[in-house]
């Protein structure tokens, strides 16, 4: 076990944490644990703060409500409650050990020994504490993997995952975040052998950890080892095996997945697949289907109004394409197109003057009401909106005596 110093000014919601802090330690031991304290090992601003306590989680809600502290007993039956101060959330979980797991559900049994608590995690990384003075207690060697950017499974590999397979993708997940090449074979190894354990996982799991994963810094790196697992096919994403090279955009879950799609050139049965597999929501679906099809016309160094018009036709697609089409230019088309989706903040346009009743009161019927009106349209954009309505009913008169 190794104890070394962090600082923890780094933390955005300090002042929140150490008023929470001050009440819990009247009670017992309190200690970040997780994914704060990774993060502030690496250097980052940690995201979500996350809490191990000696006290148990019934005086942990009697602590918070003498103190008129918003809560919420999100996982009570295993020891977390959550905590909201000024907007910032916290989990507190108490300490506990895993009696026994059926899979995601656990059994466990609250305790007041850390090493028991950090037994029961999935990855070194993950395990490590710090006090609220910097303190940190590695029980696991995590720095050290954290030094070396390697993602490991704490104890057995093969047993951690048969506990839970969704831990599969959080393997490659974490590599996905932390970046490197340094693969510990033997963590690499259980993925593959017990893969066709993700059959058996929910949609809705799959889903929200494979975003996770593309949306990371080093999520291309991830999902080139990724392919050559065969895990793909236990989720029902398309095959990677012919994937090449691609520039991803941090963050961006909806562009990352669309480039893996372009270029696969997937079928839209395969897509469908996905689509069922994953659980994706509506909005998600058209997205991705539109933007998978979907060729951005112009340049980036193009005339501004020709990226207003396309901006006018997509609208809420507008983004997610633009950084497609720069994704294959590269990072200086990154910045290009980061400048034009800033511009676009501020372009408005009047509504289109012309509706279907102004062209049935031409004498306009049927489905020709809906091809002249797109006629239009496509010229009212190509005209910068310029043109009123009195000019787009002379054009749609002409029109209809074709």
């Amino acid at each position: 076990m190794s104890i070394i110093k962090i600082h923890i000014n780094t933390i955005p919601v300090l002042k929140e944490l150490l008023c929470l802090y001050n009440l819990l330690k009247v009670h017992g031991e309190v200690k970040l644990v997780g994914g704060c304290v990774r993060d502030m090992l690496l250097g980052l601003s940690p995201k979500d703060i996350d809490l191990a306590t000696t006290i148990l989680p019934q005086e942990v809600i009697k602590i918070l409500s003498q103190n008129q502290i918003k809560y919420f007993p999100t996982g009570l039956k295993f020891g977390t409650v959550t905590a909201v101060i000024n907007y910032a959330i916290f989990e507190i979980t108490t300490l506990r050990k895993d009696v026994k797991t059926y899979g995601r559900k656990a059994e466990v049994e609250f305790t007041e020994e850390w090493l028991e608590d950090a037994k029961r995690r999935d990855f070194t990384v993950n395990a490590i504490y710090s006090s609220i003075d910097g303190t940190v207690v590695d029980f696991f060697n995590g720095i050290e993997d954290l030094k070396n950017k390697k993602i490991k499974f704490i104890g057995n590999a093969e047993q951690r995952i048969k506990e839970d397979f969704l831990r599969i993708l959080r393997y490659f997940r974490f590599i996905a975040y932390i970046g490197g090449n340094n693969i510990d074979e033997n963590s690499l190894a259980a993925t593959i052998k017990l893969r066709s354990g993700l059959e058996k996982i929910s949609g809705e799991r799959i889903k929200a950890e494979m975003f996770k994963l593309l949306s990371n810094p080093f999520a291309k790196e991830s999902i080139f080892l990724f392919r050559k697992t065969g895990i793909d096919e236990n989720i029902d994403m398309p095959e990677l095996y012919s994937l090449p090279e691609l520039n991803f955009v941090v963050g961006n879950v909806i562009v990352n997945l669309t480039l893996i799609l372009k270029a696969l050139k997937i079928s839209t049965l395969d897509l469908g697949k996905l689509f069922e597999r994953w659980r994706l929501s509506t909005i998600e679906r058209k997205e991705l289907s539109f933007l998978k099809d979907y060729q951005y016309p112009w340049q980036l160094n193009d005339e501004i109004k020709l990226h207003q018009r396309e901006f006018y036709k997509l609208r809420g697609y507008f983004k997610n394409a633009i950084l497609i089409k720069a994704s294959n230019e590269g990072q200086e088309a990154l910045l290009v197109a980061e400048d034009l989706i800033s511009s676009s903040t501020t372009w408005y346009y009047p509504d289109f003057p012309v509706t279907g009743e102004d062209l049935m009161k031409l004498g306009i019927t049927g489905p020709k009401i809906g091809q002249i009106k797109n006629i239009l349209l496509e010229n009212w954009i190509e005209n910068d909106f310029l043109d009123d309505k009195s000019k787009l009913l002379d054009i749609a008169a002409k029109i209809s005596l074709k």
